[in-house]
């Protein structure tokens, strides 16, 4: 019972994506060191966010990436 709330709470989506306090970090790895199933779990996710990112990734317009460049040229000034 603890298990399932512990993985309904979201604190495992929000850690893999780096939303967690320390304090959360700290008692997400921990409970993937007790609960294989947590571990398996994070490395679950780790692999569909990777994957989801390299899916969706766009590469920019070349007026979109020359504007862009154009900006963090100026910004450093």
């Amino acid at each position: 019972m603890i298990m399932e709330k512990f993985r309904n709470s979201g604190i495992l989506e929000a850690y893999c994506l780096g939303f967690t306090n320390d304090a959360q970090n700290l008692l997400v790895e921990a409970m993937a060191n007790v609960y294989p199933e947590v571990k398996a779990e994070l490395e679950k996710m780790r692999l569909s966010l990777s994957h989801n990112i390299k899916e969706n990734t766009m590469e920019p317009t070349a007026v979109v990436k020359k504007r862009l460049m154009e900006s963090l040229k100026a910004g450093q000034k």
